[in-house]
């Protein structure tokens, strides 16, 4: 039976091979038929100038080495500014160093809900050593926390307070351990978008408040940095891609995370989201 197996497995393995073999093929065929000379690049076979020609939406766009990486999700290099006839609106989220892990702010570290607690002596760190990844923006905006301003003071950024960014309001939660909570009352709020057991806000009440706040920043010019909550990096990216609210608590959101988008008209695009900087 086990010879039987490996043999099947085997003949699998060969029948993938040819598909991908003749896929392959096929994407190399329309890449010559387009774009020829991109074949010629050194590294760039098949797949990657495919995904390259997909990826492209306007000439700016890959205006340099480190444009070029972001499409990828890195950037080695500080990325020029954009020209200002340029119609796209940009806006990076980036989330203060408390994230979703349990170290950053005492709140997290004791596995609590947060109050407006500072940020702790390590991820004050952590920020200032990431100070070159956040380019000067046309504007700054955070809300009133601790958590975020230090955030942002850490990352040379002067922010503006902006209400719409606040973090997902919890009402009577904040400040309480998890454990102290009725198991119930958390299934209702990390299932039902609609419940408020806290006395609070729900997900979908935040929703509504990050989806108004992001169709008015669709129409400023300039590139806009935003330091704020996981809570509303999720809330952004669920608009962005209009994902259903049930989804919320399926994005996981890592310390000192960047989610990076643009707009044309008053829709946005994802470029990239929860990469750490």
């Amino acid at each position: 039976m086990l010879t039987t197996s490996l043999a099947q497995l085997a003949g699998v393995v060969r029948l993938l091979d040819g598909h991908l073999a003749a896929n392959k093929a096929q994407l190399a065929a329309l890449v010559g038929s387009w774009m020829p000379e991109l074949l010629t690049e050194f590294g760039v076979g098949p797949v990657a100038a495919a995904q390259l020609l997909v990826s492209w939406s306007h000439p700016e766009r890959c205006r340099s080495a480190a444009a070029f990486a972001m499409l990828a999700g890195t950037t080695p290099l500080q990325a020029a500014p954009t020209p200002a006839p340029n119609p796209n609106r940009r806006c990076r989220v980036a989330g203060p160093v408390d994230g979703d892990q349990p170290r950053e702010t005492a709140a997290l570290r004791t596995g609590r809900f947060p109050l407006d607690e500072p940020l702790e002596n390590t991820a004050r760190l952590a920020a200032q050593r990431t100070v070159t990844a956040v380019r000067s923006p046309e504007r700054t905006l955070s809300d009133t926390t601790l958590r975020t301003t230090q955030t942002a003071q850490a990352l040379g950024l002067h922010p503006t307070t902006e209400p719409a960014v606040a973090d997902l309001d919890l009402g009577a939660w904040a400040g309480t351990p998890l454990g102290d909570l009725p198991g119930d009352q958390l299934a209702a709020w990390t299932t039902d978008p609609s419940a408020t057991p806290h006395g609070g806000e729900s997900v979908r009440d935040l929703l509504d408040r990050v989806g108004a706040w992001l169709r008015t920043a669709a129409v400023l010019p300039g590139r806009t940095v935003v330091v704020t909550h996981p809570a509303v990096v999720r809330a952004v990216l669920l608009t962005a891609l209009q994902a259903l609210p049930e989804s919320f608590w399926r994005i996981d959101v890592p310390p000192l995370p960047s989610t990076s988008l643009h707009a044309r008209g008053d829709r946005w695009t994802l470029r990239h989201a929860c990469l750490t900087l």
